[in-house]
């Protein structure tokens, strides 16, 4: 089990700090909880201030995982983060965290545009990988790694564009399908290596996938239509490869629920590296309400939707750390 890193890995810390850190970790139940996991992962992230000036008021990780079990309550902006800290503040204490307050709306813009975001997505990788790797030998089957891109529209750059994030997506999980229609799927598949230039710097193949799709709405009778193109790594006689294909949904699912669950598009940020930390916050929120139904043993949890458990969560702060404890 990898031990607890310290808050900057450059700068080195006091034996009493790190003894903070341990005894604050040690409340939050198992080490292979969710809860105890998300401390871990919000105590690694490096402190991009100037922690020998001693006029830190607001320990980092406190402040990560406040945004955290926040956004998992529902809270969307900077003002009901602090509200939701405000409210359980005692709780927070109880935990070890928060004993300064609650940061300001200022300190909370200040963590946003100052975390490193190439790091905290490293970090947040770090913490997917430990459950991913249970989820994977419970799933039993092969792999598939779905990548696709994503638009941070609620920031807009210089040239009038938007930040894209790209993901890799693990389908460890069913894709959720409409009811109510007929649809007809055809799929054709092709051989790509031709139209690459240098084959030998590809190394693999490069299978093509035309996916056309024809929908009837069954309470209406609206017809609808729709073709996509999927580029696989896989040979191009590899069987049920349109099953790979609905798998690929999984990931346009997540995106969905992002926007839909957390509403990401509509929270602006002025920089892309704000708009980045907040796309490793949302996207960590998603994979906890994910992995908890991957490590649940019940049909009937593993059936419930993120907005259900959201809801449920944010009933109260004893609900959420119980949610967290599943291991």
């Amino acid at each position: 089990m990898n031990q607890i890193k310290p808050l900057d890995p450059v700068l080195s810390i006091g034996t009493d700090a790190y003894s903070h850190i341990t005894k604050v970790v040690n409340k939050f139940g198992s080490r292979d909880s969710i809860l105890y996991k998300l401390k871990e992962f919000s105590s690694s992230v490096p402190d991009f201030r100037r922690s020998g000036k001693g006029n830190i008021r607001h320990r980092l990780d406190d402040i990560i995982m406040l945004m955290i079990l926040a956004r998992a309550s529902k809270c969307v902006g900077r003002t009901e983060i602090i509200e939701f800290g405000r409210h359980n503040l005692n709780k927070f204490r109880k935990l070890g965290m928060l004993k300064n307050g609650v940061p300001s709306e200022a300190t909370l813009c200040r963590m946003e545009h100052g975390i490193d975001d190439l790091a905290l997505a490293d970090r947040m990788q770090e913490f997917m990988k430990f459950f991913h790797q249970s989820l994977s030998k419970a799933d039993g089957d092969k792999e598939t790694i779905c990548v696709d891109g994503k638009a941070e529209r609620g920031t807009v750059k210089d040239n009038g564009r938007n930040p894209d994030i790209v993901s890799a997506y693990s389908h460890t999980e069913g894709p959720e399908l409409g009811h109510g229609r007929i649809e007809t799927r055809t799929y054709r598949v092709f051989d790509g290596l031709d139209i690459i230039a240098d084959k030998e710097k590809w190394g693999g193949n490069m299978t093509i996938i035309e996916y056309e799709s024809e929908t009837v709405k069954k309470t209406s009778g609206v017809h609808t239509s729709e073709k996509r193109l999927y580029v696989s790594s896989l040979p191009t006689n590899t069987p049920k490869l349109g099953s790979l294909i609905r798998n690929h949904w999984s990931i346009e699912s997540m995106h969905w629920s992002l926007d839909f669950n957390l509403l990401q598009d509509r929270i602006k940020r002025k920089s892309t590296k704000a708009a980045r930390n907040l796309d490793s916050i949302q996207r960590l929120v998603h994979s906890v309400f994910s992995i908890w139904k991957g490590l649940r043993k019940k049909r009937s949890d593993k059936r419930k939707g993120m907005a259900e458990l959201m809801r449920y969560v944010s009933m109260s702060f004893t609900r959420l750390l119980r949610f967290l404890h599943q291991k």
